[in-house]
């Protein structure tokens, strides 16, 4: 960074595909929030200003429509901005905007610093879709990610993922768990979603959340809820929205169990649920960390989660708390709920101290630290708190 960049205050660019609702997006949000209350200058980059998440980017946040048909056509885009605006750094996250990225700074010969994030497991990703296309990605991630200035990987496990099937070097890649902002998931719990909560006495609600797919394997929770509701007056939510939607809609009706299960869709704000739920679930096959057990957590809901790769064993620190059961294993999981759901308020762990560890605060130090080094963060850092009201002015 040259010393007339260094009197200036920083740009800082983000680059996802759009605002569509998953959790790359929400972490790009909280980031743009955080960068944007310590003094930095964010341009929020989307080859499609669409999704449900358009409404909640922070006020101050300058959005680059780059009006790409889809993410593969966004690179011309992307070389344009970089050679026009010239930010001090770029944090790409979603491994196909982070190869556009990479190769629009290397045409541009910008300085800017490029910060790839990675968000899943390249293993479990090449589970679904084209054998093919897997291959290729590999290959390209194999050729560009080298480029990189550093490679942010959101758990320790995902970035074992990285080394071991690209060959990655371990110093290249730091770890930086995805941030929650502990005040907002709080007061956004208190208020009211789209559909009601209907609970009868004496009912115990279970709550998932996450895109209907393959890696979220809500076929296996539902086989072994049923198995919980044979035993206790219980419901099951399941908050998302996705292509298997049909088939688990079929699952239900095949098990007798539509007047117990609800698929209420997309839900912007699942916090309130999380406070209103008696447990948590993440029954996925494969996570980058499973940010959605934290932001359950945060509101003080007890949980139950797979061991996959990669992330819940880190958050749960191997089950001290909550319980972590095997993959696939629907016995397991039913007794695992059955036991969580009937612990008395001794045993249940006070699941918001370990939510604390995972405050957006710290994300957004780290993030900074590799994107303007550690002079910027001693000289001009203000404290990223925000009061309840602040974080929801936007």
């Amino acid at each position: 960074m040259n010393a007339a960049r260094q009197e200036e205050i920083p740009v800082i660019a983000l680059v996802v595909p759009s605002m569509r609702g998953g959790g790359a997006e929400r972490v790009i949000l909280r980031l743009a929030k955080g960068f944007v209350h310590v003094g930095l200058e964010v341009d929020l980059l989307l080859a499609q200003t669409t999704g449900p998440y358009m409404h909640e980017i922070p006020a101050g946040v300058n959005i680059i429509d780059l009006k790409a048909t889809r993410v593969s056509t966004a690179g011309p885009g992307i070389a344009r901005y970089l050679t026009r605006r010239r930010p001090t750094a770029v944090l790409s996250a979603m491994r196909h905007v982070n190869i556009i990225v990479l190769l629009a700074a290397k045409l541009t010969k910008v300085d800017t610093r490029v910060i790839l994030s990675e968000h899943n497991r390249l293993t479990g990703v090449s589970r679904q879709g084209s054998r093919l296309f897997a291959r290729v990605m590999r290959v390209l991630m194999r050729l560009f990610y080298p480029h990189a200035d550093h490679i942010v990987a959101v758990s320790s496990g995902l970035k074992e993922d990285l080394v071991s099937t690209l060959g990655l070097h371990p110093d290249s890649i730091d770890v930086i768990y995805n941030p929650v902002n502990l005040s907002e998931v709080q007061w956004r719990s208190l208020q009211p979603t789209d559909h009601p909560i209907e609970k009868s006495t004496g009912e115990y609600l279970v709550l998932a959340a996450g895109r209907l797919t393959e890696q979220k394997d809500f076929e296996t929770l539902i086989r072994a809820f049923k198995k919980v509701s044979l035993v206790l007056p219980v419901r099951l939510v399941i908050l998302g929205e996705g292509p298997e939607r049909e088939r688990l809609e079929s699952l239900l009706a095949e098990e007798g169990l539509t007047d117990k299960v609800l698929l209420p869709g997309f839900e912007s704000n699942p916090f309130r649920w999380m406070r209103e739920a008696d447990l948590f679930v993440l029954s996925s096959r494969w996570e980058g960390l499973g940010l959605v057990l934290i932001e359950a957590m945060a509101t003080g809901t007890q949980v139950v989660s797979t061991n996959c790769p990669s992330g819940p064993s880190e958050i749960l620190e191997n089950g001290r708390w909550g319980r972590l059961v095997t993959l696939g294993n629907v016995r397991e999981l039913a007794d695992a709920i059955t036991q969580s759901l009937m612990d008395t308020d001794n045993d249940r762990p006070l699941v918001k101290e370990r939510a604390a560890h995972f405050d957006q605060n710290k994300a957004v130090i780290e993030y900074s630290k590799l994107m303007l080094g550690e002079a910027w963060n001693n000289q001009r850092r203000k404290p990223t708190a925000q009061s309840d009201d602040s974080a929801h002015a936007e």
